[in-house]
């Protein structure tokens, strides 16, 4: 996926200079929110929570990837930088917070959807440790097949464990195929880069 690799060469360090103090999930949702608009370094910084020094150097390599221009209005996406995030929302269409009742181990939820990632589930295992590192309390993959949720122990979630969370998550319109990840956390914003990270290890490359 080029979207994929453009974002990760985004945070990786370069040969001179300091390690970059931001990940690839910054710059996922930077330029996630720059597609909704734009925003100055101080706005951006607030909304992907990291300094201002880290948001300053994950401004000017996206630059110089072409990604984004700098204006007075402050960063706005350039066509390269659009085609980009329609090619992650794609494979994550769907990024918000949400009611997870008992699948919920924190005080705040959220949950990603993974377009046609289902086949790429093993245990679960692998998601939930990537969640953690990012801070969430743990995180739940979820596979829809055949218009039913199902986990390891359960072919039909909404008929084995009877829940408000089902319904939340058939909001969220999931097809079939897809994997669906629920990310919780003592934050918000913990939760959320859980449930991208979780989300991350389940992209093609």
């Amino acid at each position: 996926m080029r979207a994929k690799s453009l974002i990760e060469k985004a945070a990786q360090e370069t040969l001179a200079g300091p390690s970059p103090t931001f990940s690839k999930l910054h710059a996922y949702k930077a330029i996630a929110l720059l597609g909704e608009r734009d925003l100055g370094r101080n706005a951006l910084s607030k909304e992907i929570g990291i300094g201002s020094g880290a948001v300053r150097t994950l401004i000017s390599k996206i630059k110089k990837m072409r990604l984004i221009t700098v204006e007075k209005s402050g960063c706005q996406l350039t066509k390269k930088g659009k085609s980009t995030r329609k090619e992650m929302l794609l494979q994550i269409p769907i990024s918000k917070p949400i009611d997870a009742g008992r699948l919920s181990v924190g005080k705040f939820d959220h949950a990603v959807i993974v377009k046609g990632a289902a086949k790429r589930v093993r245990a679960g295992i692998e998601q939930r440790d990537a969640a953690i590192v990012q801070g969430a309390k743990g995180a739940t993959t979820i596979i829809f097949k055949n218009g039913k949720f199902s986990l390891s122990d359960s072919m039909d979630c909404e008929k084995d464990f009877p829940d408000k969370v089902w319904k939340a998550l058939k909001g969220l319109r999931p097809k079939d195929g897809d994997a669906i990840i629920v990310s919780s956390s003592e934050t918000a914003q913990k939760a959320e880069y859980g449930a991208l990270a979780a989300a991350w290890t389940l992209l093609e490359d």
